[in-house]
């Protein structure tokens, strides 16, 4: 079990443990900012996925900020991407 608000701080609300295995875990959490549900996964230790996991959690981040840019904004250019 992880130290879930050393992690996250106070950006998010834990609300349970999803899923764990001996390299991830899988955590449903409330987004204090969107005020919605989240899936936030950890990478408990490292091993051969490891490299795989950080490249997927950055191209997640970079089309979730778009998303999140585009829903804030009231741009045309957001509607048009």
């Amino acid at each position: 079990m992880i130290d879930f608000p050393s992690l996250f701080g106070d950006s998010f609300d834990q609300e349970r443990l999803a899923a764990e295995s001996d390299e991830r875990a899988l955590y449903i959490a409330r987004d204090k900012v969107l005020k919605r549900n989240v899936a936030l996964r950890v990478q408990l230790k490292g091993g051969p996925h490891r490299d795989w996991f950080v490249r997927e959690t950055e191209v997640l981040a970079m089309l979730a900020w778009r998303a999140t840019s585009c829903t804030r904004s009231t741009t045309p250019t957001c509607a048009a991407s």
